[in-house]
């Protein structure tokens, strides 16, 4: 048991996949460069995540998959428990890549999944839960673009013997996870002599990690040149960002200023007052409204305004003064315009200490 190195093969809803684009550089450097970006790319993720490609430079965009770090470490201890060596955790589809471009359909208990392989490597990937397939709008949509599922002919489902292509497909393979503890015992070691074990399994392992762990200690440098070239090159989009960001700063002073309808507010008063009565001039400032006018009963007028619900603080601001010749009071009449906070908007970009 203990000399038997398993490989794990999992559906694709165990995995998250994504699409990126990067410069043609080594494998590695990508993977690298993706874990940098996870933060970006999954936000408020708090798990580690780490990825696994094969990147096609003729492609505009790559697909990358990801599985969790936690979970795979879990996987393997509770096969050591058993007395078993989790080599590595795969997805299904691995079993079915090849050369040729052509689309291969994958048929699980939970989804469907439509692939598209070039050289090994996904191309292109269409998937769907059956569960959202049984939505008549989903399906609907699916059937016009993708063709019925039951008609697809579907490569992998539950009977399927997915062990048969191990031998020809697991070599040419890319999408693989590594325990730490399978990593390290090949980091450190020259060479492997273990006649005992046998099985493809061994063979792939020592392929793929050959090189990524004999150049590990450049790796680091390498990459970080990389990300310093990249950083370098998007300088110009963060000025960019900066430019937009302090605009949209700047616009904010203009978009939350307090709305004040002044036409409304005329409309509102010459609709109130008496027909023996008129206004012969209004001021706006800071949310306060002041009008004068003639009336024959000034006070007639406050009662009025004060009446209204969306007027406060309803005063005279003028003594009342009689008109010589006439039967009309000069007045002055000062009120605010209720839940308009002039005062609150001033003190919060006009602030000074």
């Amino acid at each position: 048991k203990q000399d038997c190195l398993i490989a794990l093969f999992l559906p694709l809803d165990s995995f998250i996949y994504t699409r990126y684009q990067m410069p043609v550089v080594a494998p590695e450097k990508i993977r690298a460069a993706l874990q940098y970006q996870q933060e970006e790319l999954f936000p408020g993720c708090d798990k580690t995540l780490i990825p696994a490609l094969k990147h096609l430079p003729q492609l505009e965009h790559n697909i990358a998959l990801w599985y969790d770090s936690e979970i795979l470490e879990q996987l393997y201890e509770a096969f050591t428990r058993e007395g078993l060596t989790l080599a590595a955790v795969m997805p299904t589809f691995a079993l079915l890549a090849s050369r040729e471009e052509q689309p291969v359909n994958e048929l699980n208990t939970g989804y469907f999944a439509q692939y598209q392989f070039m050289d090994y490597a996904l191309a292109d990937i269409r998937h769907i839960t059956l569960t959202d397939y049984q939505q008549p709008e989903f399906k609907a949509q699916w059937d016009q673009q993708f063709g019925a599922i039951e008609q697809a002919n579907p490569k992998i489902s539950q009977t399927s013997d997915w062990w048969a292509p191990v031998n020809s497909h697991f070599q040419q393979s890319f999408y693989v996870f590594f325990p730490k503890a399978i990593s390290t015992r090949f980091k450190n070691s020259s060479r492997l002599k273990n006649s005992r074990v046998i099985g493809v399994l061994i063979f792939i392992l020592l392929l793929l990690l050959a090189v990524p762990f004999v150049q590990n200690e450049r790796r680091y440098y390498q990459v970080s040149q990389d990300y310093q070239q990249v950083w370098q090159q998007s300088a110009k989009v963060r000025q960019l960002r900066e430019q937009v960001i302090q605009l949209e700063d700047k616009w904010a002073l203009f978009d939350n200023y307090p709305d004040i309808d002044v036409l409304a507010i005329i409309a509102q008063l010459d609709h109130i007052i008496p027909a023996d009565s008129w206004i012969s001039a209004m001021r706006v400032k800071q949310g306060f409204v002041e009008i004068e006018g003639y009336s024959p009963k000034p006070a007639r007028i406050l009662e009025i305004i004060s009446a209204q619900a969306n007027f406060e603080q309803v005063a005279f601001n003028q003594n009342i003064r009689a008109q010589r010749g006439r039967d009309k009071e000069k007045f002055g009449i000062t009120f605010h315009i209720k839940n308009l906070d002039v005062q609150g908007f001033e003190q919060h970009y006009f602030a000074t200490e």
